[in-house]
């Protein structure tokens, strides 16, 4: 059995692995950085989401502005100190954090104007996807709502059946290829146990508590029994990883 002080420190030699930073450096002196005379076409979408930032920077107030950069390219340097507790202690915190929630509404503003069963236009939602997740940083969230929008959307379009367990097994699997040691990203388990307790739990909660309802009262009464049975299944999962890693610390 491992000490106290001995969980802590496997827990913070993983911390960085987890993220994706396998080397780590330390700076002396003053540092300057210089933007180069010739940008390789790797560097693009980096460019494009600091233009972005920097079109923010011009058209809002810097509260203002450097809410935006959290919620559309998933900066939170700019965010307030005040503002960050704000909504952590509403339960809002995961707005600022880019993730399926973005992803999710990005997919619907684009379907309003690119349909899916064309093939054309289904490749280019699915390209504008993917850039959307690789200039956001590839949080797990990203990534996971990423799979399953497209792997719903080549399932439609191939005239298959999707299985949404089987979509979430391939998300984590994409994951770990890049980097096996995400395995030990926090950020990564909540945001798959979450949606496994949503998959497992709430669409079938929601289904037996509607059932009690009297049908004329079903349209009025399923928006509220759906938010309460996904929250309830979002943490049925999370809440026990979120005990267990008390109990380790």
């Amino acid at each position: 059995l491992l000490s106290r002080r001995q969980r802590q420190m496997c827990i913070r030699d993983r911390y960085y692995p987890s993220q994706g930073i396998l080397l780590r450096m330390k700076g002396y002196g003053q540092v300057m950085v210089t933007r180069g005379e010739s940008s390789s076409v790797r560097y693009a979408l980096t460019i494009l989401t600091g233009e972005i930032r920097a079109m923010l920077d011009q058209l809002y107030p810097p509260r203002e502005a450097g809410f935006l950069h959290a919620l559309l390219t998933g900066d939170k340097t700019g965010l307030e100190e005040t503002d960050r507790n704000n909504l952590n202690r509403v339960g809002l915190g995961h707005v600022v954090v880019v993730s399926g929630l973005h992803v999710t509404f990005l997919m619907g503003f684009l379907t309003l104007f690119l349909d899916p069963k064309k093939k054309g236009q289904l490749g280019l939602l699915l390209l504008i996807l993917v850039l959307f997740c690789l200039m956001t940083g590839n949080g797990p969230g990203t990534v996971r709502a990423t799979v399953l929008c497209a792997m719903a959307l080549l399932a439609q379009q191939l005239g298959r059946d999707y299985h949404s367990l089987t979509g979430l097994c391939a998300a984590l699997l994409v994951l770990l290829a890049a980097n096996p040691y995400a395995a030990a990203n926090a950020g990564l388990q909540f945001s798959f146990l979450s949606t496994l307790g949503i998959l497992l739990f709430g669409q079938r909660w929601s289904k037996a508590w509607l059932a009690q309802v009297p049908k004329r009262a079903r349209r009025w009464a399923a928006p509220f029994f759906g938010v309460a049975a996904i929250s309830l299944g979002a943490v049925s999962y999370t809440h026990l990883r979120a005990h267990e890693t008390r109990r380790h610390l």
